[in-house]
């Protein structure tokens, strides 16, 4: 069969309209557009900067007033998405966007140019590095003149407390105010709904952590679950703690929906309630169950860096919401508050400095009373879930007591008072201390100091003698437990050169051990205070820019996504804040001691004489403390 002699003619004509057409579509773009990435190499995880440079082909003159959205693909949580950002007209003819990837390798990015009339598209591709490790900022310490001052400082004003105090034999009455006086106060309290909206907040800022933990991006500096818990939260506990107590317990995010879980109720009283009732094991009804979890917590923190993981800071959240619904649906009451909860045993420790308790206003009344409403329960409400009795007359309720406020709406005699009092009442009266108490309390002191040698330069020497031998996880471990036995064991000394020097025996060195080692709380608290005040300031920032960009997306919700993350204030204020603090821990601690050496001894002059180690060692240890805050120190979250 003879082909028809058109086709050839046909062929060639469909050639060249298409050549023709791809020509004119190629020069039919009016605009041209050049790409600049910073940095120029980007890895997975950095923040990258994209700038675009648009000019009109016809005149080559930069173009304003452009619509240019920026397109390009991410892997969150094994699934491929599509981000698009808006990117920012700069100057005349530049365009911005921020950008981040979570692919290595050659990844595409489209983008599209809108003039309100057409939409032009180009392509464009980027290689990207492999995550590089998170940039440490180092901050320098305090001078030198300041930390020799505050040393002799610190040496000063021991002697002149301990001669002050020395002769103030015998506890006095102290004034209280009850707020719960206040009718509208006391009305809001009692209300169901009142811890309800404590916890609200709490646990919309735990499921915020989550969500970006899993979600959002891996950087530390992008996303809002590492600077939310680790900057924000855990520094402002601290600061509350001081002044209101263990009033976090109240809102826990953990208990909240642990809570609401076991009771299917977010405020109202149940009669039934989700739990096999089984009995809190008597060999854990102890706090160095919470202070076996709280040294796991600190090397999760600084060995595994958790704090720079926002995944593992979300996976962390949820094992402790884990541990405490687990024991509630387990146990009867809720026994992990009080003896396994290591963030609620830090605060019930440091609690007993603050000027708040929560406190039966007649302890006669509780006496008489038959019903004990506030342990059993009642139709207004359950009994307490930590089986703490306000009315006890010779023990803190601080170090237990989460403020749940269940007393308050049971009690039947309205006999529960919220009270503000002097500070550090707990530590020189009424508190009377466990040997368990007592080890948790240099538990705290040693760990907290730990956090900042582990950031300065010398913690670096350290891990490099053992760390061909042991690897760093096994280096990190071995130092952060002869650190922790050490320090034991040198209160322990020093407790009992105290006996000895005291000129008695009637007090063995495990009993002395029991009452000196809580007066070391103070020096803890002020020193963490003093360190968080440094993180505050160099990191605090970080969050508010978070706040705008939670999971790292681009977003700018609020304003606050391009800020310069940058110190708050001079690093002169803050050195002298740290200074301030340390000396004022070591003031009250000193007080602390010799008020329980006039408290355990019969004689002022074995008083006395015990006190001369003790506050021996607190010189030192203070003074190991401004030494920490005078070494340069690194951030441990990228800025």
């Amino acid at each position: 069969m003879r082909a028809s002699p058109r086709l050839p003619v046909l062929t060639a004509l469909l050639i060249m309209i298409t050549l023709l057409t791809t020509a004119y579509g190629a020069d039919s773009q009016k605009y041209s557009i050049e790409a600049y990435f910073y940095p120029v190499n980007p890895a997975v995880g950095e923040e990258v900067r994209l700038t675009l440079s648009i000019v009109a082909k016809a005149s080559g003159e930069p173009v304003r007033g452009l619509s240019v959205v920026v397109k390009y693909s991410v892997t969150i949580a094994g699934v491929k998405q599509t981000i698009i950002k808006q990117a920012s007209e700069h100057e005349a003819g530049y365009y911005v966007a921020t950008l981040q990837f979570t692919d290595e390798g050659e990844n595409s990015i489209e983008v599209e140019v809108y003039d309100g009339e057409e939409k032009e598209v180009f392509p464009f591709s980027v290689i990207v590095l492999p995550p590089r490790e998170p940039t440490k900022h180092m901050m320098p310490g305090m001078p030198d003149w300041l930390f020799l001052t505050s040393s002799g400082m610190a040496v000063l004003v021991s002697f002149l407390v301990v001669e002050a105090y020395s002769k103030r034999i015998g506890e006095k009455p102290y004034r209280r105010y009850n707020i719960l006086r206040n009718r509208i106060i006391k009305r809001w309290v009692k209300s169901r709904k009142f811890q309800f909206t404590l916890r609200v907040p709490t646990v919309a800022a735990f499921i915020l952590v989550i969500l970006a933990g899993f979600f959002g991006s891996q950087d530390p500096s992008s996303n809002i679950a590492t600077s939310l818990t680790w900057i924000f939260w855990w520094i402002v506990l601290i600061f509350t703690v001081m002044f209101l107590g263990r009033v976090f317990c109240a809102s826990c995010p953990w208990l909240a929906i642990s809570d609401w879980i076991q009771k299917l109720s977010l405020w109202g009283r149940k009669t039934r309630q989700f739990t096999l009732g089984l009995r809190w094991p008597a060999r854990f009804k102890t706090i160095l169950l919470a202070a076996a979890l709280f040294i796991l917590l600190t090397w999760l923190e600084l060995a595994i860096g958790v704090t720079k993981s926002p995944i593992q800071t979300a996976y962390l959240g949820l094992i402790i919401l884990g541990l405490t619904l687990g024991s509630m649906l387990l146990f009867e009451r809720n026994y992990f508050c009080r003896y396994g909860c290591p963030i609620g045993a830090i605060q019930g420790a440091y609690s007993l400095m603050s000027p708040v308790e929560l406190k039966a206003e007649s302890l006669e009344v509780c006496k008489n009373c038959k019903t004990k409403d506030c342990i059993r329960g009642n139709e207004k409400g359950y009994g307490c879930p930590t089986y703490t009795y306000v009315g006890s007359e010779n023990s803190a309720t601080s170090t237990s007591c989460i403020l749940c406020s269940e007393c308050v709406k049971t009690c039947p005699h309205d006999n529960v008072a919220f009270n503000f009092r002097p500070f550090l009442k707990d530590l020189t009266s009424s508190f009377t201390p466990s040997h368990a108490w007592a080890l948790f309390a240099v538990v705290i002191l040693a760990l907290t100091s730990f956090h900042g040698l582990t950031m300065i330069p010398t913690w670096g020497l350290l891990i490099s003698l053992t760390e061909p031998y042991l690897g760093y996880i096994g280096s990190f471990t071995l130092w952060m437990f002869l650190f922790l036995g050490f320090l034991i064991g040198v209160v322990y000394f020093f407790v009992y050169l105290a006996r000895l020097m005291s000129g008695t025996t009637l007090l063995n060195t495990r009993t002395l051990f029991t009452y000196f080692a809580i007066s070391f709380l103070p020096i803890a608290l002020f020193y963490h205070a003093a360190h968080n005040v440094a993180h505050f300031n160099m990191e605090f920032m970080g969050f508010i820019k978070a706040l705008s960009d939670p999971f790292g997306y681009g977003w700018n919700l609020f304003g606050t996504a391009n800020i310069q993350v940058a110190p708050i204030t001079s690093m002169d204020y803050v050195w002298y804040m740290q200074a301030f603090l340390i000396i004022l821990g070591h003031i009250l601690a000193v007080y602390v001691s010799t008020k329980i050496a006039h408290r355990i001894y019969p004689t002022h002059s074995q008083a006395f004489r015990s006190q001369i180690p003790i506050t021996t060692l607190m010189i030192f240890y203070t003074m190991f403390s401004l030494w920490l805050t005078a070494q340069p120190m690194v951030m441990r979250t990228s800025m």
